[in-house]
C-alpha cells in the first residue's frame, strides 16, 4: 500500500497540471482541425496514442492511474480523464 500511497500523493501534488494537460488535449481532440484545415493533424496525433495505448499491460496501467486518481477525491481529473480515454477510444 506504501506504492498507492506515494503515488496518490504525486497524483495530488501536480493535479493541476494535470487537469490542464486533459483539458488542452480533449479540447484538441474535440475540435474539428481535420475538416476545416484539410490537414490530418488530428488523426497523426491519435492514432500512434491509440495504438499505444490498446496494449493489455498499459490498459491494466490506465486502471491504475484512474484509482489514483478516484483516491485523491479530484472530480474534475477523474471526469477529463476518462474523457480523453473515451476520444482517444480506449473503451
Amino acid at each position: 500500500m506504501r506504492i498507492v500511497e506515494s503515488s496518490t500523493g504525486v497524483v495530488r501534488s501536480n493535479s493541476k497540471v494535470l487537469t490542464q494537460v486533459f483539458l488542452g488535449l480533449v479540447v484538441f481532440l474535440m475540435l474539428p482541425i481535420d475538416s476545416m484545415l484539410r490537414v490530418n493533424l488530428q488523426g497523426q496525433i491519435a492514432t500512434p496514442l491509440r495504438q499505444l495505448l490498446s496494449s493489455d499491460v498499459v490498459k491494466v496501467f490506465l486502471a491504475f492511474v484512474l484509482y489514483l486518481m478516484v483516491a485523491t477525491n479530484n472530480a474534475m481529473l477523474v471526469i477529463l480523464y476518462l474523457c480523453l480515454l473515451k476520444k482517444l477510444g480506449v473503451y
